[in-house]
């Protein structure tokens, strides 16, 4: 490694619709089969990221890594089954961190490093954990959180060889 800094700046968005419907599973006392419509909703998820990583070569054998990166995902769902007495379930929520992550790294021989990195987690509900209330209700289950993790990784890389390549780690995670 030589001395100096590298930094990369970006940023990514997705977009996911579908339209999801639901039914019953049976109909009158014959199980297993399809009945009647019980769910029809247009579902729409959309995240968007911006990043800022940074690499420094501080002396001859050892390198620093500083990023952040800011995530914001929303979910929206439109109710098309609003019938009797089943209330219009439509709705939206969203989620946003921001998760920092810093490392090092010394690099033993041109083929062996070793690192240790520490930084947080963020990770949203799926469509399809929000499809379900814990009650049994209709609609979208818009009181799920975020699973927010702080998490710590020592390791070692090493390459064996034109094609072969060694990884050992050992990570915490909370």
């Amino acid at each position: 490694l030589c001395v100096g800094a590298t930094m990369f700046l970006g940023d990514r968005g997705d977009a996911l619709d579908e339209q999801r419907k639901g039914y019953l599973n049976f109909v009158g006392t014959q199980l297993g089969t399809q009945g009647a419509l019980r769910r029809n909703e247009d579902n729409r998820v959309t995240n968007f990221d911006q990043f800022v990583q940074a690499e420094w070569g501080f002396a001859r054998d050892w390198s620093g890594q500083l990023g952040v990166r800011r995530s914001t995902v929303r979910f929206a769902s439109r109710d098309n089954f609003v019938v009797g007495t089943n209330p219009d379930d439509s709705g939206s929520v969203r989620y946003s961190a921001t998760t920092p992550v810093a490392g090092i790294v010394y690099s033993v021989t041109d083929s062996i490093n070793v690192y240790a990195s520490v930084g947080t987690g963020f990770e949203t509900p799926t469509f399809n954990e929000l499809a379900y209330r814990a009650s049994g209700g209709t609609g979208l289950n818009f009181g799920l959180r975020p699973a927010k993790s702080r998490n710590i990784e020592l390791g070692t890389k090493m390459l064996l060889g034109r094609q072969t390549q060694l990884n050992l780690a050992a990570f915490r995670s909370n």
